[in-house]
């Protein structure tokens, strides 16, 4: 199990205190630029390797923050479908403190920070959730022109 469970109430907080003090369109800004600058590296490996690539490290990370159990992977029509059962949710540290209580305001920060990571290698992310912590993400390849 990886270290940043410990984190993930953390970053909630952080992300909470943006908001709070700066307002929603200030989030989405601070996520955008995390997306842009802060993982272009990232990005880079995506548009590179593909559905493989994106695979293999969203797969890898939510086994290595969770369990074997945390994220189930096929393909279809084309796409990238991972159901994902959260590491942040099922095996984030129990908190006391609400602002690092991990809810749906995390999921949708989490959404709009990988979205755009993939938009930025030329995929599209849906995320269907039934649940806080229970999702089903699709990646596919973005049509040209897009």
């Amino acid at each position: 199990m990886s270290a940043i469970n410990e984190w993930f109430g953390y970053y909630n907080a952080t992300f909470e205190y943006i908001r709070d003090k700066y307002g929603d369109r200030e989030l989405a800004s601070y996520l955008d630029e995390l997306a842009g600058r802060a993982n272009s590296d990232r990005s880079a490996e995506y548009r590179a390797g593909g559905l493989d690539a994106i695979e293999k490290r969203y797969a890898g990370n939510f086994r290595k923050d969770g369990d074997p159990g945390s994220v189930a992977c096929s393909r279809e029509d084309g796409a990238l479908v991972m159901r994902v059962k959260c590491p942040a949710f099922y095996h984030a540290v129990p908190v006391t403190d609400p602002k690092k209580h991990v809810g749906p305001f995390f999921c949708g920060c989490c959404e709009h920070l990988e979205r755009r990571i993939l938009e930025n290698a030329g995929f599209e992310l849906r995320v269907e959730r039934s649940a806080p912590g229970d999702c089903v993400w699709t990646v596919s390849p973005r049509s040209a022109g897009e």
